[in-house]
């Protein structure tokens, strides 16, 4: 099963390893993630999910997810939202989601529309917004309750993106 569009091949990046930890099979990380976010779904009014292949559900903790490879973006509706899904999202992406500082990220909007994203895992406020505003996102968001912030962006792909291989340089874990 392919999701998202057919994409450019582009080099993977060099993903940062943690010492004798290997991440989550795919599987287990889309039942994570569809379960937080069908979870928050009757939490709140927009519901969403962001899940670790190493720390599964992330939500409470003080860090910001930030789409920063919109090219691989996946916009759904909820209906079509699945195990089966997520879990093809993960496989095809697992390069990237085997980097601590990635995760898998679910927005759903208020007309039942959901973005699948890769999601950047960073500590500061700051750090996520110039981020955001860089990647052209519509936002980032708070996991430890801050929420939604708005970065003024347009969720379109921006054309002066670095290679796959260079946008988790100067990211430190948050782990």
């Amino acid at each position: 099963m392919s999701v998202g569009p057919e994409r450019p091949e582009q080099p993977a990046p060099a993903a940062m390893r943690l010492p004798g930890r290997e991440p989550a099979p795919s599987g287990l990380a889309a039942v994570r993630a569809l379960d937080t976010h069908e979870r928050s779904r009757r939490q709140t009014e927009q519901p969403g999910s962001t899940t670790s292949l190493y720390e599964g559900d992330l939500s409470g903790r003080n860090i910001w997810a930030v789409s920063q490879y919109p090219e691989h973006s996946l916009y759904i509706h909820r209906d079509e939202l699945s195990t089966e899904l997520l879990e093809a999202f993960a496989d095809q992406h697992r390069e990237l989601l085997a980097d601590p500082r990635t995760a898998i990220g679910t927005w759903e909007n208020r007309q039942g529309q959901v973005w699948v994203d890769i999601v950047v895992l960073v500590t500061s406020r700051g750090e996520a917004v110039r981020l955001g505003r860089r990647y052209n996102q519509e936002g980032v968001y708070h996991l430890g309750g801050e929420g939604f912030i708005e970065t003024g962006g347009s969720g379109e792909i921006p054309h002066n993106v670095p290679p796959l291989d260079r946008r988790l340089e100067g990211i430190k874990s948050w782990l």
